[in-house]
């Protein structure tokens, strides 16, 4: 992780790889009852937004809202089979 303190001058253009420092990523594990899983994140009150994968890496959709600073509620309108998973990437 780089730090800097201080001012920067920039001439030409900034090329930035995917950013990865303000992320946090869990696994969501179905057991066919479940609809509502808990995401625990430590960005605090600040704005945060989720992504979420299904087993094989593609994007997929589900409601969520965020009822404290710390806290996703993801919301599944049926809930997912016993052992399919998905994985919640939390961003800010």
């Amino acid at each position: 992780m780089a730090r800097l303190e201080g001012s920067l001058e920039i001439t030409g253009y900034v090329e930035a790889a995917e950013y990865r420092g303000l992320r946090f990523e869990t696994a969501l594990v179905g057991d066919g009852r479940t609809r509502e899983f808990r995401v625990r994140h430590s960005f605090g009150r600040r704005p945060v937004s989720l992504t979420l994968y299904d087993g094989g890496g593609r994007a997929a959709l589900a409601a969520y809202r965020c009822p404290d600073d710390s806290e996703l509620i993801v919301s599944f309108y049926y809930p997912p089979a016993a052992g399919e998973t998905f994985t919640a990437v939390v961003r800010r």
